[in-house]
Parts: structure tokens; sequence; C-alpha cells
């Protein structure tokens, strides 16, 4: 029997690839081809980043924390990593 634990993972992975596939229709209408994989890593700046350079990847667009006060100006560590490090341009969004 699956744990707890395996259960929610299972679940958030399929919510993930639902919303995904909404995404990739939604840029299909505009004629904009995406590319998506589930990367599970514990360093995910260097997977990302050997993903992007694998796939040939012409933008990476990736989602960061929405903060507030002082902390608005700091980004996580990996959307660091990946504006300093990725070959191709990098689009932050809150």
């Amino acid at each position: 029997m699956a744990s707890h634990q395996t259960i929610i993972e299972r679940n958030k992975i399929k919510q993930m690839q639902s919303l995904f596939q909404v995404l990739h229709k939604t840029a299909e209408r505009f004629g904009v081809k995406t590319k998506s994989d589930l990367i599970l890593s514990n360093h995910i700046s260097d997977s990302l980043l050997a993903f992007s350079a694998q796939q040939k990847v012409d933008l990476i667009v990736m989602g960061t924390r929405a903060r507030e006060g002082p902390r608005r100006f700091m980004m996580g560590s990996v959307a660091i990593e990946l504006v300093q490090r990725a070959k191709c341009p990098v689009i932050l969004v809150k």
C-alpha cells in the first residue's frame, strides 16, 4: 500500500499535468510551441539548465514567489541561478 506522502505526491503530479495541458492548448492557439517535463531533483538549478541545453530551449519562463516588504526585492536562489547561468533568455513572473 502506498504511503500517505506518496499519494499526495501523485495527486500533485496529476494536478500539475492537468494545468500544463491547459497551458499547452492555450499556447497552441497563439502559435507558440511549448515543451514541459517533470524534473524531480535535489539540484533543481543544474537539472533545469541541463534540460534547457539538451532541448535547445529558446526561452525559460519561471514563476517566483510573491513576497512583500523588503523581501520583495529578493528572488529565490533557483531563479537567480537560472538568470545568471542560462544560455537563453529567462522571464520571471510573479
